[in-house]
C-alpha cells in the first residue's frame, strides 16, 4: 500500500507484514513476534494504553534508547517521563517510586536507596505478612549516621538493635535499651544485669 510515492504498508506472501511511517518503517512481524524500529539516530517507542487512552494514567510505554537502554514509562504526569524501570546495557537495572530510583543492581549485589532526606528502608515479610509479628524491617536513617532492626509485633515499630557509624552497637529488649558497645567496653544501662546458667541463678 502506498500514499503517493511512499509506502504505507507493505505485505510480504507467507512473510512479514511492514507498517511505515513518511516512508520509514517503524513496525515489522516476525516469526515468534513483532519488531518496533526508531528511525536513524531516534529511539525506538511502543505505547500500551489502557481504557482506550483517555487518561494520562492509562499510558505506559517502553522506550529502547539509542544510549543503549531500555526504559519502561507511565505518562500519568502527562509529561511521560516518569521512569518505573530502566534496563542498563550491559549494566544495571535499576526499579523507581514516583521517578525516583529505589533499587539497583551492581556487579556486587543490589543497591536500596531513600528519597533525598528521607530514610532507606527494606522491609522483610514473612508468611504473607498477614500478622503484625510476621513484619520485621531494616532502616537506615537519613537524620544521622544510624542503623536499624525493627520488628512490629505490638503493632507499631520497635527497635531489636541499633548501630551507630564511627560508634557503638545498641541492644534492645521490648523497644528499651540494654546495653551497648563503647570504645573499650560493654555498657549496661542501670538495673541491668548479665544473667548466667539454666536458673539465671547468678548475675553480675
Amino acid at each position: 500500500l502506498q500514499g503517493g510515492a511512499e509506502n504505507s504498508a507493505k505485505f510480504i506472501q507467507n512473510g512479514a507484514v511492514e507498517l511505515f511511517n513518511n516512508g520509514f518503517k517503524s513496525f515489522e512481524t516476525y516469526t515468534h513476534g513483532i519488531t518496533v524500529y526508531g528511525p536513524e539516530g531516534g529511539n525506538a517507542i511502543l505505547n500500551l494504553w489502557a481504557d482506550e487512552g483517555d487518561d494520562n494514567a492509562d499510558k505506559w510505554h517502553f522506550l529502547a534508547g539509542t544510549d543503549g537502554n531500555l526504559l519502561i514509562r507511565n505518562l500519568a504526569d502527562g509529561s511521560g517521563s516518569d521512569t518505573s524501570i530502566k534496563c542498563v546495557s550491559d549494566g544495571a537495572v535499576e526499579l523507581y517510586h514516583d521517578n525516583v530510583k529505589t533499587f539497583e543492581t551492581s556487579s556486587t549485589g543490589i543497591e536500596i536507596r531513600g528519597p533525598e532526606a528521607n530514610n532507606c528502608e527494606l522491609y522483610l515479610y514473612a508468611d504473607e505478612g498477614d500478622d503484625n509479628a510476621d513484619l520485621w524491617k531494616l532502616k537506615a536513617a537519613h537524620d544521622g549516621s544510624y542503623f536499624y532492626l525493627q520488628n512490629k509485633n505490638s503493632g507499631s515499630w520497635e527497635t531489636n538493635i541499633k548501630a551507630v557509624g564511627d560508634a557503638g552497637v545498641h541492644l534492645y529488649y521490648d523497644n528499651s535499651t540494654v546495653c551497648y558497645t563503647d570504645t573499650n567496653a560493654l555498657r549496661f544501662n542501670d538495673n541491668e544485669y548479665v544473667k548466667f546458667g539454666n536458673n539465671q541463678d547468678f548475675k553480675i
